[in-house]
Order: C-alpha cells, then structure tokens, then sequence
C-alpha cells in the first residue's frame, strides 16, 4: 500500500495548526489526484509538524469534512475522493452566508445552463429526448405536488446538464440545485399559474432538441430561466 509522503510541514506557523496542518496535507493528497493512500500514523505526523496527537487529530477531523480523508477503524487514515455533496454544501454555504441575490444566481444558471443545453443537443440521442419526455410526463401528473414538481424540475435541468457531456460542468450545476429548490419552491408560492409556465418552457424545449438546432435550444433555456426570475 503506497503511503502519503513529502509532506511541507517547514511552512507551519503557531497560528491556527490544525487548520494549517489540514491545509498543508491537503496540498500533498491533491498530488496523488484520487488515488487511495495510505497516511501516516497520527504519532508520525505529529513528531513531522512538532505538534501534539490533538493537533493532528483537529487536521484529519477537517479533511474528513472536505471529503479527502476516510478513517478505518484499526488500519488508519485513507485519502479518498470527495463526492459531489461536499462541493454542494460548500456552495450553498458561500452562497447562503454572502447573502447572494435571485438576480445573481438567474445570472449563473444561465451562462452555466445555456452553454450545457448547447452542448446537449449536439450529443442529443433518442434516449436522452426520452428521458426528457419522461420527466415532463411525470412533472405533469405530479404538478398539484409543490416538492415533488421542484424535484422534477430541476432533474430535468440536470439531464440536460449531463448530456452535454463536461462532467464538470454537470457537476456546477448539479451542485446549485439546493439553492434552486428554495428559488423555484418559492416562485411557485408566489406565482401558483407559474407552475404550467414552467411545464410549458419544458415542452418547447424538448421540442428544440428534437430539431436539432443548439443556437435555438440554447436560447430557449435563456428565455425559460429569465421567465422564471421574472415571476419572483
């Protein structure tokens, strides 16, 4: 089993170590790009930085909470890959905290959107018009639903984000969805009729995709987000 190594441990100060001890080990575990590693025994660690066991303890508590360390019970720590709940929280924190506006968030949904649903129809395929179909289908039967029709919403807006094929650009978008739920959740309680709007946006979407036109599609989806925040 490899074993995290050349670790930077000279540019720790006195100030805050734990949090610059997490830094610095993250630094190192980034190099290996997901690989699983091994670390090192938290008494080595601790002889390395020249601090307590607590210290280190404090660290890998941190790196628990970015998603890049998993601690097995008796074997030690594991460096692993974080998931998409760990860029999610984090987003919605910094968003959330900065008291971002609806205007600023309509503004990324749609330069993130535009570009996906762009891509999305020059890789569209029966199955994917399909699956599109069948979100609208179900967000029809479910629209008396308020979180169930939101769900739907904005899965339909991730499958688009998925065809498009950029993996991290599915992943920006699929991580503002729990500050879209609340943004939609809300602009149907204002504006209830705003509910077949939304279905309607969907259907002329999907009819888009079927033509085949990206320009089109893309503008559609444009449309469809500015409707959206207008009804707020």
């Amino acid at each position: 089993m490899r074993k995290l190594d050349n670790i930077d441990s000279a540019s720790i100060s006195k100030g805050t170590l734990y949090e610059e001890i997490a830094d610095s080990l993250e630094r190192s575990i980034l190099k290996y790009n997901g690989d699983s590693i091994k670390l090192p025994t938290e008494f080595e660690m601790a002889d390395q930085f020249g601090v307590s066991r607590t210290v280190i303890r404090e660290a890998l508590k941190i790196l628990r909470e970015r998603g890049l360390v998993k601690t097995k019970v008796g074997d030690g720590a594991y460096t692993t890959r974080p998931s998409n709940k760990y860029m999610e929280r984090a987003l919605l924190r910094l968003i959330k905290s900065n008291n971002y506006s609806d205007e600023n968030i309509t503004d990324v949904r749609i330069i993130l959107e535009c570009e996906a649903a762009k891509l999305a129809c020059q890789n569209r395929d029966a199955a994917f018009i399909q699956k599109l179909k069948d979100n609208l289908s179900e967000m029809i039967q479910m629209k008396d639903s308020r979180l169930e029709r939101v769900r739907l919403d904005l899965a339909f807006h991730l499958i688009i984000a998925e065809q498009s094929g950029n993996a991290l650009l599915s992943l920006f978008i699929q991580s503002i969805n729990d500050i879209l739920f609340d943004y939609i959740l809300r602009r149907i309680d204002m504006r209830p009729e705003g509910n077949l709007d939304g279905i309607n946006w969907h259907e002329r979407i999907i009819g888009g995709f079927e033509e085949g036109n990206p320009s089109e599609v893309s503008s559609m989806v444009h449309q469809h987000l500015l409707d959206s925040f207008r009804q707020i």
